[in-house]
């Protein structure tokens, strides 16, 4: 049996926050927005999920999800828009992005050489 040795995590992107539309004197509307707004995050938490992991996690773990204008759907067809999330990605995945010092302590973890027993 070989152990595990990291846990990589890999999300769809994380939006870009912009502030909420004003709604004015639609203070009704506005409430039900709110409310609206606090379900969806409560269901999407997945960065909280992602700071206890990599706070209780007792291997490596690594959090991929580069920051996107838009959340695009799982069966996204768009050739446009998904030739612009490859872009993404590569630019957040590069030597000289973001990520990239995840990205080569990741591959030195699954490079490296392992002990065979028995």
């Amino acid at each position: 049996k070989k152990p595990i040795s990291l846990l990589a995590s890999f999300g769809t992107g994380k939006r870009i926050t912009h502030e909420a539309p004003r709604v004015g004197l639609w203070s009704k509307a506005n409430q039900i927005y709110q409310t609206l707004r606090t379900v969806v995050r409560a269901a999407t938490r997945t960065d909280e999920v992602h700071e206890m992991l990599a706070a209780l996690c007792p291997i490596p773990y690594f959090r991929f999800n580069p920051e996107i204008d838009h959340k695009p759907g799982l069966d996204e067809t768009s050739w446009g828009k998904l030739q612009e999330l490859h872009a993404i990605g590569s630019a957040y995945l590069a030597p000289d992005g973001p990520a990239a010092a995840d990205v080569k302590s990741l591959l030195q973890i699954c490079c490296r050489p392992t002990c065979q027993s028995g």
